[in-house]
C-alpha cells in the first residue's frame, strides 16, 4: 500500500501519471483522494458520496451543493456520461462539466 501512496504523491516527478479507478470514493485512502487532479464521477448509487466529494475537494467555497448536485444528475443521466471535476485549475468556470469538455 505504501508504494501505491508513493505513487500518487510524487508520480510526476517520476514521470508518469497515475490512475485510479474505484466503485467507492470512501474506500479510497485519503492520501490518493487529495493528490488527485481530476476525479470523475459516474453514476452512484447513494447520496452519501456527492456529498462527501463536493466537502473534502473545497467546491462548496464557489458553488452550493444544489448546484453541483444538479450538475451531476445532469451529466451522469446520459448514457455513459460522468461529471468531471478538475482540481488543478485556477479558473473556476472550467472546474466542474459533464464529460471531459462539456462546460457548465
Amino acid at each position: 500500500m505504501q508504494k501505491l501512496f508513493d505513487y500518487a504523491i510524487s508520480s510526476r516527478k517520476f514521470g508518469f501519471t497515475c490512475i485510479y479507478v474505484s466503485q467507492s470514493y470512501t474506500a479510497i485512502p485519503k492520501i490518493i483522494s487529495r493528490n488527485c487532479n481530476y476525479i470523475m464521477i459516474f453514476k452512484l448509487n447513494d447520496k452519501v458520496s456527492i456529498k462527501r466529494i463536493i466537502d473534502n475537494h473545497g467546491l462548496v467555497n464557489n458553488y452550493k451543493p444544489e448546484q453541483i448536485e444538479r450538475m451531476y444528475h445532469y451529466s451522469t443521466s446520459m448514457p455513459l456520461g460522468f461529471l468531471t471535476i478538475d482540481l488543478k485549475t485556477q479558473d473556476e468556470s472550467k472546474r466542474l462539466r459533464s464529460g471531459f469538455t462539456s462546460f457548465f
